[in-house]
């Protein structure tokens, strides 16, 4: 269920259950920012290595890399809510509804329009799934992005970020 901002609850707090991945033991995935702080994510390999070619590549062939035969990966300056969002996304397949998309865009109850918020917030989640080779989750993003810009142009700085991800990719 969503909640106010339209972010689906945390799967993992909801009982959800994915019966090939919960039977097998999680890797460690741990978010390093600043070098200083970390955030650890404890999840399925399997699931992580069906969502994305990063992770296929670090848990194939095990004992080839150092993440298979350690059962851990370290990410450096990932962000956490960007982080936190793949893995709903991985479990339920959705970041946001496109009725929480459309709701938060036209929310103009303090006089501002939030579509702008969401195009970068989606452009830096699309971002995220380049780097972690997922383009089934790119492919979210970008629906995200067309969703909040039905009302309004897609801003240009969202734009040119996307645009020089796609062309640093190429």
């Amino acid at each position: 269920m969503p909640n106010a901002t339209g972010i689906m609850a945390n799967p993992l707090d909801m009982g959800t259950t994915i019966s090939r991945h919960t039977t097998e033991a999680p890797v460690k995935v741990v978010l390093l920012n600043d070098g200083q702080n970390s955030t650890t994510h404890y999840l399925p390999a399997s699931l992580l290595s069906a969502k994305s070619g990063f992770f296929r590549g670090c848990f194939r062939d095990e004992g080839s890399f150092i993440e298979a035969v350690n059962g851990e990966v370290i990410l450096h300056d990932v962000d956490l809510e960007c982080f936190t969002l793949f893995v709903q996304w991985i479990y339920t397949g959705h970041v946001w509804t496109a009725e929480a998309v459309e709701a938060f865009a036209k929310d103009d109850s303090d006089g501002q329009y939030y579509g702008s918020d969401i195009q970068s917030f989606a452009a830096e989640l699309w971002l995220l799934g380049d780097r972690l080779i997922a383009e089934e989750f790119q492919n979210h993003c970008m629906d995200i992005l067309r969703m909040a810009s039905a009302t309004e142009r897609l801003s240009t700085f969202v734009l040119k970020e996307v645009q020089d991800a796609v062309y640093r990719t190429i």
